[in-house]
């Protein structure tokens, strides 16, 4: 069976089982969250296993003998997913501002740094990454 026709097949079966009660679609929103959280971060090279992935978004539980960047990294990726979910339920316009706050959530940082010169001297001066303006505009699906 090609890919295409499995998967409106499995999109069929799922509308079947619409509308969800609100237990199961917790159930399945928290391990989307818990899968995207691990699976981000380990592929980034985070050291935390799932299950104290786990432990830390649903517990603040913090695993012993860990990096605490891991923990940072997890519960401020937790934290966007968690922002951009809410967001996406309403009409908000993609601009530069919604930009920095996701990546202050994500990196536990602003995006801001000092600037340096070509062979690495600082100049006293603090850099910020070229964005174009969207401050205006809406995302409409073009990168």
């Amino acid at each position: 069976m090609e890919t295409l026709e499995q998967a409106t097949q499995l999109k069929a079966r799922l509308e079947d089982l619409r509308p969800l009660e609100a237990e199961a679609e917790a159930r399945i929103m928290q391990k989307f969250r818990l899968d995207w959280n691990y699976h981000s971060n380990n592929i980034e090279g985070n050291s935390l296993t799932y299950g104290e992935t786990k432990a830390l978004i649903l517990f603040g539980i913090t695993a012993q003998g860990k990096p605490l960047k891991d923990h940072f990294e997890v519960t401020g990726h937790n934290e966007a997913i968690n922002w951009v979910l809410d967001l996406v339920k309403g009409e908000t316009e993609l601009t530069e501002v919604f930009i920095r706050e996701l990546h202050k959530l994500l990196l536990k940082e602003s995006s801001y740094k000092e600037a340096q010169t070509s062979d690495g001297k600082p100049t006293g001066a603090r850099s910020r990454p070229q964005i174009q303006d969207s401050t205006k505009s809406r995302h409409n699906g073009n990168w």
